[in-house]
């Protein structure tokens, strides 16, 4: 079985507001192709729910951490080194962009243990660009969280922060900019502006590590979230979304392939 078909993960997914805001989208996803998965809400305290889940010896075992506008300053120092520790042991770590994510408004994970961690060099300063010209998802290099996809017939996003991938890493797509605008026969005419790293891929020691520069939910994630001519319908109540499935496919693949270790035993959070 490969690793996209393995649904057996267990994902900590921090960040994004509420089940019912703007952690319904990632979460749609999960719910929809059945993985499990706990949720601790930007606003929880790290003592008393990211803390509990590294800390308690009854633990269950995750193969994920998922951070997405979910602050630096919300993580002591403590369970920074925790998580290094698991991510080396086979646990995988995602980070997804927003405004509490890389250096962001008040992400600042730049100069910090987990930053380190991740496949791309993070600004000093703030690194959010919101840009009303079309951004493209263009693909650079083949990799199975992408196979299959409809990329040459991109989804456009409307935002992302703006890193740097390291040296080590994988750059799989990236965002380009376009300038768009009408010549003197009234024709629409395009130029690539601008071209930036927006999925790129790495690891530390037994884990995977990955960065997706752009954000999951409106409104950075722009048309992304309608990408695929299929649409589910996916979540519980106030919370449920309609979504693309293409879109739900491209992070089902992120998750399971981050969540597996590149080599050994997993460690357990």
């Amino acid at each position: 079985m490969s690793a996209l078909e393995d649904l057996s993960r267990n994902v900590l997914y921090c960040g994004d507001g509420t089940l019912e805001g703007s952690a319904a989208y990632l979460s749609a996803v999960m719910d929809h192709f059945g993985i499990h998965f706990n949720h601790v809400p930007p606003d929880r305290s790290i003592n008393e729910s990211f803390g509990r889940f590294v800390r308690s010896a009854e633990r269950s075992s995750h193969s994920l951490i998922v951070l997405s506008d979910y602050p630096a300053a919300a993580i002591d120092l403590q369970i920074q080194r925790r998580i290094a520790d698991l991510v080396a042991g086979g646990c995988g770590l995602l980070m997804i962009g927003g405004w509490s994510s890389f250096h962001g408004v008040d992400g600042y994970y730049d100069g910090t243990l987990i930053g380190e961690l991740l496949p791309v060099e993070i600004a000093t300063d703030d690194d959010r660009l919101n840009t009303s010209s079309p951004c493209l998802v263009v693909k650079e290099m083949d990799h199975p969280v992408i196979d299959g996809l409809p990329l040459g017939q991109p989804p456009s996003i409307a935002g992302l922060n703006r890193v740097s991938a390291r040296k080590s890493s994988r750059t799989v797509l990236s965002a380009a900019i376009i300038n768009t605008g009408l010549n003197e026969r009234g024709e629409i005419v395009t130029a690539e502006r601008e071209r930036l790293p927006l999925l790129v891929f790495g690891s530390h020691e037994k884990g995977r590590t990955a960065a997706y520069a752009s954000d999951v939910a409106p409104h950075w994630a722009g048309g992304f979230i309608d990408w695929g001519e299929e649409r589910i319908q996916s979540g519980s109540g106030s919370a449920k979304v309609e979504i693309g499935l293409t879109y739900a496919t491209f992070f089902r693949n992120l998750l399971l392939w981050t969540s597996e270790p590149s080599a050994g035993d997993s460690g357990a959070l």
